[in-house]
């Protein structure tokens, strides 16, 4: 697992999208980390940032794996919401979310080894507020 885990890592860091994405919008390249600290997870001044965490692997009788992976990203933006009449958006979830797209195309250059499919694409405003977060579970079948 910890071989699949190190490679969709290093997949997204190399990512032209998500690096330009981020220095446009954010003025600095994300952090991609594999793996996370519980006890400290990434803070405000270290947004953006993107996790890839194991969670389990099952192998089949020729020893192929199947790997879920957790895939968390961060952004920050404490810019409020933009009003128009009676319309509000919160642009901080749009740009979690147009984050998350460009992750996943980053993952297309994993896949000539590799299975991917993912479930739970899911956003939310985060308590570390003004963050808003976005994850999603990978699961990752060994050709």
């Amino acid at each position: 697992m910890t071989q699949v885990m190190m490679e969709i890592r290093d997949s997204i860091a190399r990512s032209e999208e998500v690096r330009a994405f981020c220095l446009d919008r954010f003025g600095r390249e994300p952090t991609v980390m594999a793996g996370y600290n519980a006890r400290r997870p990434p803070g405000n001044d270290e947004l953006p940032t993107i996790v890839v965490a194991p969670d389990r692997s099952d192998f089949d009788g020729a020893g192929r794996g199947e790997h879920k992976i957790d895939l968390m990203w961060a952004v920050l933006n404490d810019g409020g919401e933009e009003r128009y009449g009676n319309k509000i958006t919160f642009p901080g979830f749009l740009q979690v979310d147009e984050l998350g797209e460009l992750v996943l195309s980053s993952l297309e250059a994993v896949g000539n080894e590799y299975r991917i499919t993912y479930t739970g694409y899911d956003l939310f405003s985060s308590d570390q507020s003004p963050a808003f977060v976005g994850e999603m579970e990978l699961t990752v079948t060994e050709w």
